[in-house]
């Protein structure tokens, strides 16, 4: 079982002894449970039996194809967020990080070897702050509702803290460190599930609502950043839709925000949303 003051479960396989052992003490400081292997059959049994939170592939092994593991991830359809390591080139680490999504997995990041414990704590703590996502599929229910209907869900949502944040890392093709993250909005309704943003976002941007939802991802994002990394150089994406750029207070409510956390402006990057 978890230890009550766990953050969560990693299951690590890598055939290099000493390499293990040093990832499982990095997971250990950061706060969570972890258990290690070398051995394929073991992995499979272990993460299915102890349904961990984070997985950490080394993509090469003598005994093992990473790939494979990758793979047998994919048709069991584990909920584990997957974490590549590898010494590869960033080339090689893409290329499996493609793999991985194209084959309905949860990407949880890249350890480029060799590792530092700092780096490793970034990349767990991604995805351990956003409410658990539904078991059922995704459900995209607002084709059945009218501009009415939307609106008092979306200010529901937002009222009841059913819009969740999650941080995907930015990693350097260099040298493989973590140079920041994006904040991705998730909106996780009570009833139909998750709602995905391709869906949510340009309806909101239609009926002139998507102000309700940077605000509150701006909120979410920026609190997070501001706790967890401000001692870093990391910066912070936000997505925003290109119809608040004629908005006048968008930036007096974001350098508001950032003054009362006490964040530089300059570490946050906005991008405007591919929809708009």
């Amino acid at each position: 079982m978890t230890a009550p003051t766990s953050r969560g479960r990693v299951l690590i396989i890598d055939d290099d002894r000493l390499v293990a052992a040093m990832l499982s003490a990095h997971v250990r400081a950061a706060g969570f449970d972890s258990k290690v292997t070398s051995d394929a059959a073991d992995f499979y049994q272990i993460e299915r039996e102890w349904e961990p939170d984070f997985v950490i592939v080394d993509l090469v092994m003598d005994r093992v194809d990473g790939l494979a593991v990758l793979k047998h991830l994919a048709e069991v359809k584990s909920r584990a967020a997957v974490v590549i390591a590898s010494g590869m080139g960033s080339k090689i680490l893409d290329a499996a990080r493609q793999f991985a999504g194209a084959n309905g997995l949860s990407y949880g990041g890249v350890l480029a070897k060799p590792f530092r414990r700092a780096d490793v704590a970034a990349v767990l703590d991604v995805s351990v702050k956003h409410p658990e996502a539904p078991k059922e599929p995704a459900v995209d229910v607002l084709t059945t509702w009218d501009a009415e209907r939307f609106e008092v869900e979306l200010k529901e949502a937002v009222a009841q803290g059913h819009l969740g944040v999650v941080y995907q890392p930015k990693v350097s093709c260099l040298d493989g460190t973590v140079m920041g993250f994006e904040a991705l909005v998730r909106w996780y309704h009570p009833v139909h599930g998750l709602i995905v943003p391709t869906s949510f976002i340009p309806r909101a941007e239609s009926v002139g609502l998507v102000h309700l939802i940077t605000d509150t991802v701006a909120e979410q994002a920026l609190t997070w950043f501001a706790t967890h990394r401000a001692q870093t150089r990391e910066h912070l994406s936000i997505n925003i839709s290109a119809s608040e750029l004629t908005e006048s207070d968008l930036d007096r409510r974001l350098v508001a925000l950032c003054r009362d956390l006490r964040l530089y402006t300059e570490r946050v990057v906005l991008e405007v949303t591919e929809t708009s």
